[in-house]
């Protein structure tokens, strides 16, 4: 009993709301979940849009390095040129090469995988 009388004099003066603090807490939770899900919404979709704006400027200006070394491996592949005329070591383009190895291969054997090189004088 001694509760009971300790808990009304503590009470005293003070009326029940009738608040269901259950209810208001579960409330707060979802309003909270919810700002936080619309948030992070926010932040992912603008981080799509950097991304996006990082792939078009990309496409646009290139990988200039990239773009050099295959215009620097065209060249090669494409045309003639002196590598150590001492040594008589020259570049062909590789559509010449091809065809030598086909003619050189017409008149001796089936064509091979294998390339016969004879050694320079």
């Amino acid at each position: 009993m001694v509760t009971d009388k300790h808990d009304m004099a503590l009470n005293a003066g003070v009326e029940d709301e009738g608040v269901d603090v259950g209810a208001l807490m579960k409330a707060t939770a979802v309003m909270v979940f919810l700002v936080a899900a619309a948030v992070t919404t926010v932040f992912e979709w603008k981080n799509l849009e950097v991304q996006v704006a990082e792939v078009a400027a990309t496409q646009e200006s290139g990988y200039p390095a990239l773009r050099e070394y295959k215009d620097e491996v065209a060249g090669k592949l494409g045309h003639y040129a002196v590598i150590d005329a001492a040594k008589g070591t020259y570049r062909i383009p590789i559509e010449r090469a091809m065809d030598l190895v086909i003619q050189d291969r017409a008149g001796d054997a089936p064509y091979s995988s294998e390339l016969r090189l004879s050694p320079h004088p």
